[in-house]
């Protein structure tokens, strides 16, 4: 499975050697259909968490923390399984009448 296409789902990884920490920042497009999203989601933390560092993970998902929906209790347990926590808890974006927030979590 490709886990990376352009205007889909894009990512770059970095590690800090020193540190043992890996930093992960991920753009989902609006357009691409959630349940991929979150499917290669787990796939590259599956990847990731193997090295039992410290793993980041940021980004632009398109996916309103704000507001309770399945995708959101999905994403939260799909981030719990891998003991990561959601660590931004104000908008990020404030329009007319909408807000939301960019994800970013770490493992504790």
């Amino acid at each position: 499975m490709n886990l990376v296409e352009e205007k889909s789902i894009e990512l770059s990884v970095t590690e800090l050697v020193r540190c043992a920490v890996v930093v992960m920042c991920i753009y989902r497009s609006a357009d691409e259909k959630i349940d991929t999203f979150f499917n290669k989601l787990e796939k590259i933390i599956q990847k990731l968490t193997v090295t039992h560092k410290t793993l980041i993970v940021c980004g632009d998902w398109n996916i309103n923390f704000f507001q309770t929906s399945p995708y959101t209790r999905e994403l939260n347990n799909l981030l719990l399984w891998y003991n990561l926590e959601h660590i931004v808890n104000v908008p990020t974006r404030i329009y007319k009448n909408y807000s939301n927030t960019i994800g970013c979590c770490d493992n504790k």
